[in-house]
């Protein structure tokens, strides 16, 4: 899953790279926005999941050794649940902005 979110990623980059130079994303604010952030917001996740990966092979490396029960499996549904609440923070930024974008060239047209 975490390769196929990185290739998500670089395809979604290399996409924002060939319309840059047309102009597009600066006519569109919404394409520079969408192109802009979301690739970031993709990579957080597949580092969060590097990194639960890491830390689950380090907690059971450290459990053979030691004959003591960790609380590992509070850990993932934390990272998914703050992943989730991300992801809807930024819909809920991109319909405030395009709200607002649309009332104000309802003022303007005014």
């Amino acid at each position: 899953m975490g390769l196929s979110l990185l290739v998500v990623t670089l395809i979604w980059r290399l996409i924002f790279t060939i319309l840059l130079p047309f102009g597009y994303v600066v006519k569109y604010g919404t394409l520079g926005i969408i192109f802009g952030e979301v690739p970031t917001i993709l990579f957080f996740s597949v580092y969060t999941l590097v990194v639960i990966k890491w830390a689950e092979i380090y907690h059971y490396s450290m459990e053979q050794r030691s004959s003591k029960q960790g609380q590992f499996n509070v850990l993932r549904p934390v990272v998914f649940g703050f992943n989730i609440s991300l992801y809807i923070l930024f819909l809920v930024g991109f319909i405030a902005y395009q709200v607002e974008l649309r009332y104000s060239f309802q003022l303007n047209t005014c």
